[in-house]
């Protein structure tokens, strides 16, 4: 059993499992971009909640480059976006804003991102959403998860002026 709202007033529908899923099939066969009005294909995907690339992109001038799609946590769609500073930004089919991600910029530009390091005998768990980068991409920081402390990982450091090894 389903409970369905049409339109934004509508009351609450009570269905059958089986209703549901046709309503389902009806619908994504006919959804269309809120904006331009035209239907999801290949090349004009749905990148945010009711909205294709090209409309999406056209409200983020920043935004210089669709990287494409990935699969966020626990398989939550999300759609990758570069910005004129280099920074990765996702979107998902839930929300109409951009989200700065971190972790992916990282791994975009090819910095080693590791899901642990070694503190004396203790192993410390790096999560994804635990990075940060400072200066214009000079530092890389690697937070460690429900602590203060932060743990240094670039040996080797990029710069707009250039790339060096780290001391």
């Amino acid at each position: 059993m389903q409970t369905v709202r049409l339109g934004e007033y509508g009351k609450d529908i009570t269905i059958s499992d089986r209703g549901y899923e046709l309503i389902q099939k009806f619908v994504s066969r006919y959804e269309i971009c809120r904006q331009c009005q035209l239907s999801y294909t290949e090349e004009r995907p749905q990148v945010a909640l009711n909205l294709c690339l090209p409309c999406f992109m056209g409200g983020y001038p920043m935004m210089k480059h669709y990287i494409g799609q990935d699969m966020l946590g626990e398989g939550t769609e999300t759609h990758l976006f570069l910005d004129e500073k280099g920074y990765v930004h996702y979107s998902t089919l839930n929300t109409t804003q951009l989200i700065p991600y971190t972790y992916a910029t990282l791994q975009h530009w090819h910095y080693p991102v590791p899901a642990q390091y070694r503190e004396g005998d203790e192993t410390i768990q790096l999560s994804e959403v635990y990075w940060s980068i400072e200066s214009d991409f000079a530092t890389v920081v690697g937070h460690i998860s429900g602590s203060a402390k932060k743990a240094r990982f670039m040996s080797h450091v990029r710069t707009s002026a250039g790339s060096y090894d780290a001391k």
